[in-house]
C-alpha cells in the first residue's frame, strides 16, 4: 500500500495478494437505462464483490442477493434523502416474494431490537419495506419501464424530470471486465448527506449520555470544517489477476463521505460508559 500526493489530492494504492485463486466471474456490467438520474453527487457500481467478501450466511444466502450480481447505487444533490439502489434479477416478482418470507424471518427481529424497525411485505404493492423510520420510507419494489428486470431500492420517491445522469460515469464502466468497484462522490456534500442520514438511522438504537452528544457535537464541527475541502473522490477496485487485486483511491481527504461518518461515530464512543455501547450489529 502507498499514498502519494499529486496536485491537491491523495493518492493511495494498494495490492491485494489471496492465498489462492477466488472464484469471480468477470465480465462487462450492465447499467439500468432509465433509473438513473441527476444531478448527482455520488454513484457506485460493483461486480460479484460477495466473492472477495467474508459475508454472514443470513445474508449471502439471500435471493436475488446484490452483491453477488451487478448492483449500482447513486444519490441527488438535490435533497439528502434522494438515495438509490438498483441491481438485475432473473424474475423482480419471484425474488420479490421470496425475500418477503426470508428476509423478513431472518432481520426483522433484529432490526427491532436494533433500532425499533420491521420490514414489511406489501402483497398488493408489490413491495418490501422497512417501516417505523421517520421521515424516510425505505421500499424495495420492481423498476419501472425498461429496466423493469431490476430491484430499485429507494429511501424516497424520485421527483420528476430530473436530468440523465453525466455520460462521463457511464464511460468509467462501459465495456470494463476487470472492474470489481468504482465509486465516484462528491465528498463535502456527501459527507453532509450521510451525517443526516446515519444519526436517523442510528439515533434509536443510542443510549445517549451527555459525554457522547457532547463527542457528537465536537465531531460534526469537525466533519463541518472539513467538508469544504473534500471535492471528488473516485476509489476503483480492479481484478488483476485470479489471486490478486488493484486499489485506487483519489481524493483530496483519502477518506469518503460515509468512512467520515463512521470514522467520527466510532471516535464519539471512545471512552464511553460500558452501558452505552453500541449494538454488535452497528
Amino acid at each position: 500500500m502507498s499514498v502519494a500526493g499529486e496536485r491537491d489530492n491523495l493518492r493511495i494504492t494498494a495490492q491485494l495478494n489471496y492465498p489462492d485463486a477466488v472464484n469471480w466471474a468477470g465480465g462487462p456490467m450492465r447499467m439500468p437505462k432509465g433509473l438513473i438520474k441527476g444531478p448527482l453527487v455520488s454513484f457506485t457500481a460493483g461486480h460479484d464483490v460477495a466473492a472477495f467478501l467474508n459475508m454472514s450466511p443470513a445474508f449471502s444466502h439471500l435471493p436475488g442477493n446484490p452483491l453477488t450480481n451487478d448492483f449500482f447505487a447513486w444519490a441527488s444533490k438535490q435533497m439528502t434523502f434522494l438515495s438509490y439502489m438498483a441491481w438485475p434479477v432473473a424474475d423482480t416478482t419471484n425474488t420479490l416474494e421470496s425475500l418477503s418470507t426470508e428476509a423478513v424471518k431472518d432481520f426483522s427481529p433484529a432490526l427491532k431490537d436494533f433500532n425499533g424497525t420491521e420490514l414489511r411485505w406489501l402483497p398488493n404493492q408489490k413491495s418490501l419495506l422497512l417501516a417505523n423510520l421517520r421521515v424516510i420510507l425505505p421500499v424495495l419494489r420492481p423498476a419501472p419501464g425498461e429496466d423493469d428486470d431490476f430491484l430499485i431500492l429507494a429511501l424516497f420517491p424520485p421527483p420528476p424530470g430530473n436530468e440523465p445522469a453525466p455520460a462521463e460515469l457511464a464511460k468509467q464502466i462501459n465495456g470494463r471486465t476487470n472492474l470489481v468497484y468504482y465509486d465516484w462522490e462528491l465528498t463535502g456534500p456527501r459527507a453532509q448527506q450521510w451525517e443526516m442520514l446515519g444519526h436517523m438511522l442510528l439515533t434509536r438504537a443510542r443510549k445517549s449520555t451527555p459525554y457522547v452528544m457532547r463527542a457528537n457535537r465536537v465531531l460534526a464541527k469537525l466533519r463541518s470544517d472539513l467538508a469544504p475541502l473534500a471535492g471528488n473522490t473516485v476509489t476503483e477496485v480492479t481484478r488483476e489477476a485470479p489471486d490478486e487485486l488493484s486499489a485506487e483511491r483519489s481524493g483530496p481527504l483519502g477518506f469518503t463521505g460515509i468512512e467520515m461518518f463512521l470514522l467520527s461515530e466510532w471516535l464519539s464512543t471512545l471512552g464511553a460508559p460500558a452501558d452505552n455501547s453500541r449494538p454488535a450489529a452497528h
